[in-house]
């Protein structure tokens, strides 16, 4: 917990590289009283927009994975979660009546949006990917790459 005090990081301030943060003042930010969740009756909006489904798409393609479902990739149960629209490190006082503000996202997306999901470009953020990768697969995509570019493994 962050006491109310601002942390940035690349989602913040492209200065930082994917896993580094920064303290950006050492002023309490008394804006920021906890986690933001949305009321119950805006997260029933949600999950009626969303047919009680993980709102997360990636190309054209939605997730749609239900509340109670196997995750196919993790294995695990799915969990529908409430997600800010816009980062809650860049607003931080999210309306919990507004319907907009949020979607309903399963665990596995909620976790590639807050790590490697690039809010800018609307794209996956591949240097972090690879930076929160095994030393094993890193060679691989090292491999990989010179192959790619015909380089000759060093």
């Amino acid at each position: 917990m962050n006491s109310g005090y601002t942390i940035e990081s690349n989602r913040d301030n492209k200065e930082l590289s994917p896993g580094q943060y920064r303290l950006a003042s050492l002023k309490k930010n008394k804006r920021v009283v906890g986690r933001v969740v949305p009321s119950k009756t805006t997260w029933t909006a949600v999950l009626t927009r969303a047919a009680n489904q993980c709102e997360w798409v990636e190309g054209k393609l939605r997730c749609q994975l239900k509340e109670g479902d196997i995750d196919p990739v993790s294995g695990g149960t799915v969990h529908l979660t409430a997600d800010h629209s816009t980062p809650h490190s860049i607003a931080p006082n999210t309306d919990v009546n507004n319907t907009a503000a949020w979607l309903a996202l399963c665990s596995r997306h909620q976790i590639v949006k807050k790590n490697y999901w690039d809010n800018t470009t609307g794209k996956l953020n591949v240097e972090a990917i690879v930076q929160n990768a095994s030393k094993k697969l890193k060679q691989k995509i090292l491999t990989y790459l010179q192959k790619f570019f015909g380089e000759k493994s060093g």
